[in-house]
């Protein structure tokens, strides 16, 4: 079976990966949007970091950075719990 992705990839490709095999085919084009939009909070940080080098301290750190952001809770709530299922999906 080939891999989607191996330890070289990274976060966005991840993302982008998650994207295509299972957001496309299960969910509806608003929610694709949504979803695109609030992964999009993520990437200029993390976007380019290579999954085996991606640490649970920065993930917390980006959260830090959005809540400093002035983003709604219900938002960071939001990106939260889609950072969530991508991270599932790679798992």
């Amino acid at each position: 079976m080939n891999r989607l992705l191996d330890e070289n990839s990274t976060f966005l490709e991840l993302v982008d990966a998650w994207f295509r095999y299972l957001v496309r085919h299960d969910y509806s084009k608003s929610t694709r949007a949504t979803y695109a939009a609030k992964i999009e909070h993520l990437l200029p940080e993390i976007g380019h970091k290579k999954l085996h080098e991606l640490t649970r301290e920065e993930l917390q750190h980006v959260f830090v950075l959005i809540e400093k952001a002035n983003i709604s809770p219900n938002t960071i709530n939001n990106i939260y719990t889609i950072t969530k299922k991508v991270v599932n999906f790679a798992i």
